[in-house]
């Protein structure tokens, strides 16, 4: 899988249990393996979801990564994660 970009920012992905350094103005980390993200995208292509619903952000990278990458053509951008940054408790 080739290094995603969104707009002027690098996704680089960084799996296993230990934080990588802080994401900044040029690079945010996605927590994740990127066989994990390349199998979710054929997935997510196959099934089609209208919603997709991430728990547990850390930087947002894969957050930015699938609302970036899932959404159709022609459809309006949309918020994809709330701008907290701290977790909410329900």
């Amino acid at each position: 899988m080739e290094t995603p970009r969104v707009r002027d920012i690098e996704l680089r992905f960084c799996p296993g249990p230990h934080r990588p350094p802080a994401s900044s103005n040029d690079v945010i980390y996605v927590h994740k393996e990127a066989a994990f993200v390349a199998a979710m995208d054929e997935t997510l292509a196959r099934v089609r979801p209208n919603f997709l619903v991430e728990i547990g952000i850390h930087d947002g990278g894969s957050t930015i990564y699938w609302s970036t990458n899932m959404r159709r053509p022609g459809s309006p951008p949309r918020p994809a994660a709330p701008l907290a940054s701290t977790p909410l408790l329900l």
